[in-house]
Formats: structure tokens, sequence, C-alpha cells
């Protein structure tokens, strides 16, 4: 049996495939792998320390952006991966803030 992939150009090496399996093994065998979803967008880690480095207050900015992560965390999951991408930027933008990127996360 004699089998054409549109774009293949090994129809002898799928005619071989078929002889030693049933076609649609060897299809299956032979076809080019599905496009992969895109990777999940990874929750951010910050260093806090160096992202209150230079606020007045460390300390008050520190836990500020420790409530931000846990707030972060939590919502994380439910998140699209789109949105997910953009509001890790956008703390990224800010320095590595959890407070920026909860702010994204909470808008629109």
């Amino acid at each position: 049996m004699d089998v054409v992939v549109a774009g293949f150009a090994g129809s002898k090496r799928i005619r071989a495939v078929c002889r030693a399996l049933p076609c649609g093994a060897a299809l299956l065998l032979l076809a080019p792998a599905p496009a992969l979803a895109a990777p999940e967008v990874s929750f951010p880690g910050y260093d806090l320390a160096r992202s209150c480095a230079a606020i007045a207050d460390k300390q008050g900015c520190v836990l500020l952006e420790t409530q931000a992560k846990a707030d972060l965390a939590a919502r994380w999951p439910a998140a699209s991966k789109k949105k997910k991408a953009r509001c890790r930027e956008a703390g990224e933008q800010q320095g590595g803030s959890y407070v920026a990127a909860l702010g994204c996360l909470d808008s629109e």
C-alpha cells in the first residue's frame, strides 16, 4: 500500500515502514510532532532586600512586599498565561516588586 503524506518527501520510507507496521502506526511514527503549548509562566522570585534597598523604611517595605507576595501567590494559579507574563514583567520593571505585580493582576 502506498501512502502519501502532504509535504513529506520520503514516500519510499513510508512504504517501507508500512510493510513492517500497520500503516496507521507507521504514519504516527513519521508524522511531524504537534506544536507544544507555551510553557507556564513561573511565579516571580524577587529579592526583597535588593528591591527595598533604596527605600527609607526598609522594614516596612519588606513587610508590604511580603504581604503582596502572599496575595499574589494565592491568585497566581487562576491568572491566564498572558496576564502572568505581563504582571511578572511589571514587577521586574519596578525593581522586583510584588506590589507592582499584584497591582497589575488587579487591573483590568
